[in-house]
């Protein structure tokens, strides 16, 4: 049945990849513009790496798992809208196109996932791997074929559109955040614990990428640089899901009488916390003593820069895409400009003041509806 092939394309597939451009763009430029010939996650050598260690192996079906949760729980939010409601219906259709259909849906957004895999496959049956291909195979249908049972028995039971289901178990345990900028992490550890935490994994495995493969003092403190500003960059997705919380619902903020000032420094505070593991990874590697002051500035230019890429969001007819495309330029940009060794200071003092000139200009001039609207 085409139509109901079309009706799951418009309410999942297609707000999946738009919600998601980001995330992919910052995956695509960590696979495919940072890594070198012999070590491209699609090269022989590595694909062969992977396949011969059991422990590579289990790594990154761990990823994909991960991977798999988020696409899950995408789905599991989109039936569970109110305005989908109207997918119950589809309970009436045999249980073989509906399951298919189910099947499908999952695996479209599982795709990056399933070609890589697939990828992996190919690789073990040449290499005479049959165990392990067929094992990945087998891994792969498995997750497809229980969240395709459980999507099922979702719609063909009664409207639960106010019940949350998710592999990730609820945190009942965080304390009143009295504090405004706390509450946004309680807002992410609640609500967009999958985002967060596979944020902050991506994140971590690009720093530890470069301090592993550039160690100081071997090398100097530019690809420490590259790799902490590519994990900076990578929490564009996480920024524009807080600043639409923010907008959504604590709107009444604006009518508190907070200064411009203010709300800047709690939304510094704010992505400051949210830099801690990056900052313990680079602290952990480094020797602390004789960097203290190259330590401190990163950290600075990473605040100051997510501090940009939330006041962004408050251009007027802001899209997501324009959104996205534009932190990703400014990456390039700055990515080249370290290559000179700038000062950082003076990087971090430029991006502040970019970044609270326009969140000052425009933050009571924003209308949630323009920037919502994704090309």
């Amino acid at each position: 049945m085409k139509d109901l092939a079309i009706i799951l394309q418009k309410v999942v597939i297609k707000p999946y990849y738009r919600q998601n451009a980001g995330f992919f763009l910052v995956l695509f430029i960590f696979a495919f513009g940072l890594q070198s010939p012999p070590s491209l996650l699609l090269s022989p050598v590595f694909l062969t790496d992977v396949i011969s260690e059991p422990v590579f192996i289990t790594a990154v079906l761990l990823l994909f798992f991960l991977y798999y949760l988020k696409c899950f729980n995408f789905i599991n939010k989109t039936l569970n809208a109110p305005e989908n409601s109207f997918l119950q219906i589809t309970a009436l259709l045999p249980f073989k196109l509906l399951l298919y259909n189910l099947i499908r849906v999952h695996a479209l957004l599982f795709f990056p996932a399933l070609a890589y895999t697939l990828l992996m496959t190919v690789y073990a049956f040449l290499q005479k791997h049959f165990l392990t291909g067929i094992s990945i195979i087998l891994y792969n249908m498995v997750l497809l074929f229980c969240s395709a049972i459980y999507f099922y028995r979702k719609l063909s039971g009664p409207l639960t559109a106010n019940v949350k289901a998710t592999f990730f178990p609820r945190i009942t345990f965080i304390p009143v955040l009295n504090t405004v900028y706390l509450w946004y992490w309680r807002y992410l550890v609640a609500q967009e614990k999958v985002l967060f935490f596979l944020t902050k994994v991506f994140s971590g495995s690009i720093l530890l990428v470069f301090l592993n493969m550039y160690p100081y003092p071997n090398y100097d403190l530019r690809p420490t640089q590259i790799g902490f500003w590519t994990a900076v960059v990578s929490h564009v997705m996480l920024i524009q899901r807080v600043q639409l919380f923010q907008e959504k619902d604590l709107a009444f903020l604006r009518n508190l009488p907070y200064s411009h000032l203010r709300r800047f420094w709690h939304q510094a505070l704010f992505y400051g916390l949210c830099l801690i593991p990056e900052l313990v990874l680079i602290v952990w590697h480094l020797p602390f003593s004789t960097t203290i002051l190259f330590i401190g500035q990163l950290f600075a230019l990473g605040i100051s820069f997510m501090l940009l890429m939330h006041a962004l969001l408050y251009l007027q007819n802001q899209s997501l895409r324009k959104y996205v495309w534009q932190v990703f330029f400014i990456f390039m940009a700055f990515l080249l400009f370290f290559l000179t060794s700038p000062p950082l200071y003076l990087l971090t003092v430029v991006i502040s003041a970019t970044a609270y000139v326009i969140f000052s200009g425009k933050y009571y001039a924003y209308e949630p509806e323009k920037t919502e609207t994704a090309a």
